[in-house]
């Protein structure tokens, strides 16, 4: 009885530390170069446009026209929703919603795992 235990523990750790190494070799596989990765810029208004919320703001300005306004969701019923704000009436389809990673530096190229 004791053998059908040791067993049973032996098959329960050996599943768990294969599916571990799958989890962490798929997130260090996710990869990708300088072309493929599109920087961001948060920004804030200010009189005349927009400027960066964090970082220097001298020489860095946008106006209007070259602001490309986002708005995080979390999933709702039948889609997506604001994050913050109104959400009645504001409402997405899955198909409506660009997915994004946000990536850091490491070695030459990004990997998943950087901060908004």
């Amino acid at each position: 009885m004791n053998d059908r235990r040791f067993f049973k523990g032996f098959f329960a750790g050996f599943l768990f530390a294969v599916l571990a190494a799958c989890t962490l070799g798929a997130t260090v596989l996710e990869k990708w170069k300088k072309t493929e990765v599109i920087p961001v810029c948060p920004v804030k208004g200010v009189i005349g446009g927009f400027e960066p919320i964090h970082g220097e703001t001298i020489g860095h300005r946008w106006k209007k026209d070259d602001v490309t306004p986002i708005c995080e969701v979390t999933s709702g019923i039948g889609g997506f929703v604001p994050i913050h704000g109104e959400t009645i009436g504001n409402n997405w389809r899955r198909e409506q919603v660009k997915p994004f990673v946000t990536v850091k530096s490491e070695g030459g190229d990004f990997v998943a795992g950087g901060r908004l």
